[in-house]
């Protein structure tokens, strides 16, 4: 499939290894994006993922976001001519480029979005959001503009379309479906964990959990289900658990949740462990993954685990239902503690019960989201657009 050396910028808030910039990264990867397509980038601040991006085209940071003691100070000095410096940054970016496509990564509003919106090009927005995440973040008015704007509407699962169609009537005909993806390829890189992940506790059945350590990834309704779990399971092995997303420094949210762990006496059946550029070493430790949160739109996380063949228990929210059910997983319809430790005991007692769900889960993930599979439905939208 040919897209003509079509150029197009894409513009996301940062580059970094988790979300929307990892989706975007996995069909670049599957695509050879290069080669296919003429790609730029423009960030709204820096990250760690740069220089992956970098392979696929040229990236624009405006230039104070490279220096955080320039960004610091400009910003004290008035954050309005700031935001304003940014736009106009946007502005001779998208004019140096001559985009046919202006590719927007994650519903913002962000100077370079506002830039894109008012630009001649055509707008492609993939948006990686729903439910509260977008009403109570976004204006209205503001949402309902940019979606009116945009001529093709990338979402990551039929919950997110259904979403945008019944709550600011976007059109079924708008809105194209892209499934997660995931990348096997770049998830099995080899790179080295940095920070590294600790070695196995071999005498225990290990619970995993990878996400954001924040309200929303639900840590507290895990540490409760973990608690109910330590007094009913009357297996020979100890149940524990390694969260993977611990903030970098202490914040009030993680102290309250290690509060938490102490009041139930759990100070030995939890790690929290600070998030890393590699997760494979992670997947591959645990027994059984875990996601708890309160909404998700279509995690990657999930699918990450199923391509390691554990089975997986999660809450029935969002885009979760499509590709977690009884043979893959564990779906948590009452979204409690209590249910949630139910899901997690059902494996917990049969090992070839893990065994058989890990195994179709990768399976569904091969079949189904890898980016592979996802890559080509892309191309054929960016192709029509």
């Amino acid at each position: 499939m040919s897209l003509e050396r079509k150029k197009i910028l894409f513009l996301s808030p940062r580059p970094n290894l988790g979300g929307a910039s990892q989706v975007l990264l996995n069909l670049l990867d599957s695509t050879k994006g290069a080669n296919a397509f003429e790609a730029s980038f423009l960030f709204e601040e820096t990250g760690v993922a740069l220089p992956e991006y970098q392979q696929y085209g040229i990236a624009h940071i405006f230039p104070l976001e490279r220096n955080y003691l320039l960004r610091k100070v400009a910003k004290k000095l008035s954050v309005r001519l700031y935001d304003v410096a940014k736009h106009w940054y946007a502005r001779w970016v998208i004019k140096t480029q001559s985009p046919q496509i202006i590719y927007i990564n994650s519903l913002v509003s962000s100077p370079s979005v506002r830039t894109a919106l008012r630009s001649s090009a055509h707008i492609t927005l993939h948006a990686h959001e729903m439910d509260f995440l977008v009403v109570f973040k976004l204006p209205d008015a503001w949402i309902r503009k940019t979606l009116e704007r945009v001529d093709r509407l990338i979402v990551c699962s039929t919950a997110v379309a259904t979403f945008y169609e019944n709550t600011f009537e976007v059109l079924p005909t708008k809105i194209s479906v892209i499934h997660g993806p995931v990348s096997s390829r770049r998830l099995h890189k080899g790179m080295k964990a940095s920070p590294p992940i600790p070695k196995r506790d071999k005498g225990a059945i290990v619970l995993g959990t990878v996400a954001n350590l924040s309200f929303l990834k639900a840590p507290d309704v895990i540490i409760e289900a973990l608690f109910i779990l330590i007094n009913q399971f009357t297996g020979t092995k100890e149940v524990k658990l390694q969260w993977l997303g611990a903030p970098a420094k202490p914040n009030p949210h993680l102290s309250s949740l290690l509060a938490l762990v102490k009041k139930r006496g759990l100070e030995d059946y939890i790690s929290f462990l600070p998030a890393t550029d590699k997760t494979d070493l992670f997947y591959s430790q645990i027994d059984i993954f875990v996601l708890p949160s309160r909404m998700e739109a279509f995690p990657l996380s999930i699918m990450e685990a199923m391509l390691f063949e554990k089975p997986v228990v999660a809450m029935d929210v969002g885009g979760v239902r499509e590709v977690v059910d009884t043979e893959t997983g564990y779906l948590v319809k009452d979204r409690t503690p209590e249910g949630l430790a139910k899901g997690i005991l059902y494996f917990l007692e049969n090992e070839d019960r893990r065994n058989r769900a890990g195994q179709a889960g990768r399976k569904r993930v091969l079949e189904k989201f890898e980016s592979s599979v996802q890559a080509p439905k892309w191309l054929d939208i960016l192709e029509n657009t």
